[in-house]
């Protein structure tokens, strides 16, 4: 299991590398750029998930207020018990996916909401076995999300993200409850829902955000992930945020 995990990491981690050294190298100018970047990794001892999105406004719009589209791309690795004939083995998957849509930003007083869909593809690789009942092969979905924000006060805010992927049956919901100590620094709780065919994982951790000079955000998030039959392990992730 372990030398399967590591496989992941490895994975994820190649995968974002050109694009962390973009982002790393590239002059960047917060408040002079339009366009939007985000990209991560989160693993666990039974998942890892990495992925990359552009969001671009459209001609007529600025970020964070009005239309926009979006493109990106994932990649997706996970473990559990599978039944063929009776018997129970551990099945590994593999999802690499990409996706494309539209969605609407608005902000206003101190709240912000928005809602988008993409349309996606994910290619799903089982082994040893596929379970029945279980979906492989290409996968075409419908990706609806609505994320919301609110700030409570000077220093405290609140922010659910929550997405459904139709097609394959599965959820994303993410609560969070933010605190700013000092300016550029952010801080909380969240809690993770996950829910899937064959799957359902809660996860309880905390985050820790630095906004840069150059008007990146680093963040890092940990905490214990719990899969519905299986015992409860680590979990840690990685994300950045970026204009250009």
């Amino acid at each position: 299991m372990k030398k399967n995990t590591n496989k992941h990491i490895t994975f994820a981690t190649l995968t974002l590398l050109p694009l962390l050294s973009m982002l790393a190298s590239a002059p960047c100018k917060a408040d002079a750029n339009n366009n939007l970047v985000i990209a991560g990794v989160q693993t666990s001892a039974k998942s890892t998930y990495a992925y990359s999105m552009a969001i671009v406004p459209f001609s007529d719009a600025k970020l964070g207020q009005g239309w926009y589209q979006k493109a990106g791309l994932s990649w997706l690795a996970y473990r559990y018990d599978g039944t063929l004939n009776a018997n129970t083995r551990e099945v590994s998957a593999s999802a690499p996916g990409i996706e494309a849509g539209i969605g609407h930003m608005w902000n206003n007083d101190g709240s912000r909401l928005d809602l988008s869909a993409t349309l996606g593809y994910r290619h799903i690789g089982m082994t040893p076995f596929t379970p029945s009942g279980d979906r492989d092969g290409n996968v075409f979905t419908l990706n609806p999300q609505i994320q919301v924000s609110h700030q409570l006060n000077a220093s405290i805010d609140a922010e659910l993200l929550a997405n459904y992927a139709i097609g394959l049956e599965s959820s994303f919901t993410r609560a969070r409850l933010g605190w700013k100590p000092v300016a550029g620094w952010r801080t909380g709780l969240e809690g993770i829902w996950q829910d899937g065919k064959n799957y359902r994982v809660t996860q309880q951790g905390l985050f820790l955000s630095k906004t840069l000079a150059s008007g990146m955000t680093v963040e890092i998030n940990a905490g214990q992930a719990k899969p519905e039959n299986d015992s409860a392990s680590a979990y840690i992730g990685l994300s950045l945020v970026s204009t250009y």
